[in-house]
């Protein structure tokens, strides 16, 4: 159950900070080279097991601190 309220917060954290960067999922897998559909995977939090590489990317393209993410934990 812990690891639930984990993975629904890191959706939560990506997709906010998606959509204050001003960009589309289709926009930020062209960014990050991650594709749509794991993006969608991970914003809907249907993702058990996020790959942390995926995740970096993701923060990447986000311009997204490193420390802010980790706070999530």
């Amino acid at each position: 159950m812990k690891d639930d309220k984990i993975i629904l917060k890191l959706a939560k954290f990506l997709k906010d900070h998606r959509i204050k960067a001003g960009l589309s999922q289709d926009k930020l897998a062209w960014k990050s080279g991650v594709s749509k559909p794991t993006i969608q995977v991970i914003e809907y939090g249907k993702t058990q097991n996020p790959r942390f590489l995926t995740i970096i990317k993701l923060c990447k393209a986000l311009n997204i601190n490193y420390n802010d993410l980790f706070a999530l934990f």
